[in-house]
Parts: structure tokens; sequence; C-alpha cells
């Protein structure tokens, strides 16, 4: 460039600050750009390293072998000892269900069982302690609820023709 004035050849020593800033610039958005792909990478290795230990955990669960896990129902009618049951919470029931939820009643008291079939089913269940002789058992245990329970059941079967 030259000075105008003299017509000398002027060369200027100072690299103007637009060109500073704009190389700034540059710079901060390379280094921001290199960085946050570096944190991508190491999320990205990370969730690999998951997935695989995941996948290996499913792999091991795989070959391990099943036991089988039966968990017994407590009781098919619940509050059939604190409230009136209707016809409704019978209708879904099996045969062998309705023999269970009658007897489940006496069961509650403390009876023991004739029937071997109903012996066993109630002696699995945590909550049963049969005490009493099926000789010696009082219909007297049982309060009003669970009586007019065990009649409605006892016709529901004879309705249906199970008893």
């Amino acid at each position: 460039m030259k000075d105008r004035v003299s017509g000398k050849e002027i060369y200027n020593e100072k690299p103007s600050v637009g060109i500073f800033v704009v190389m700034v610039l540059i710079a901060v958005l390379v280094c921001g750009a290199v960085g946050y792909g570096v944190y991508r990478l190491a999320e990205v290795k990370q969730a690999e390293k998951e997935a695989s230990a995941s996948q290996d955990e499913i792999e091991e669960a795989e070959a391990q072998p099943e036991e089988s896990v039966i968990i017994p129902v407590e009781y098919i009618l619940p509050d059939s000892s604190s409230r009136f049951l209707g016809k409704g919470a019978l209708v879904n029931l099996s045969q062998d269900q309705l023999k269970k939820a009658r007897n489940e009643i006496y069961a509650r008291h403390g009876r023991k069982f004739s029937d071997p079939e109903l012996q066993e089913y109630f002696a699995g269940l945590s909550w049963y302690q049969g005490t009493i002789e099926p000789a010696d058992f009082s219909e007297d245990l049982l309060n009003e609820f669970e009586r007019a329970n065990v009649k409605l059941i006892a016709e529901y079967e004879t309705e249906m023709g199970y008893r």
C-alpha cells in the first residue's frame, strides 16, 4: 500500500482487528466441535458398554434353568367372613373353587377336614391352623356373615348341580 502524500510503499505490520476476531471465532468453534465430539463419543461408548453388560446378563439368565414357583391363592373369597356375599361373587367360580370357598369359612376357624383333598389344600395355606376335628366343630363359631355365606354358596352349588 502506498502513502498518498509521499507515494512510498507502506507496510502495515499490525493485523487488522477484524481478522483477529474471525480467527479467534474459528478457533473457538473448532475447539467446541472437537470437545463436543469427544464428549458424544465417550457417551456412546458408555451406552454400548451398558448394553453389552445387559446383553450378557440376559444371556446368563437364559442359560439358567427355570424354577417353577407355584404361589397358592390364599383365599378364594377373602371377605366372606366380613360381609354378605351376593350371587355375583360366585358366578365365575368353578365347582372346585366353590367347594373350597365354602370350606375356607370353616378353615378360618381351625376346622380339620375328613376329605383328604380339602385337608391337603388348606394345610398348604400359610394362614391355616387345623386344630378342631370335624366332629367337634360347632357352627356357633361362625359369625352371621359366615353363616349366610356358607348357605349362599351351598345353595348355589345345588342350583348348579354340583351337590
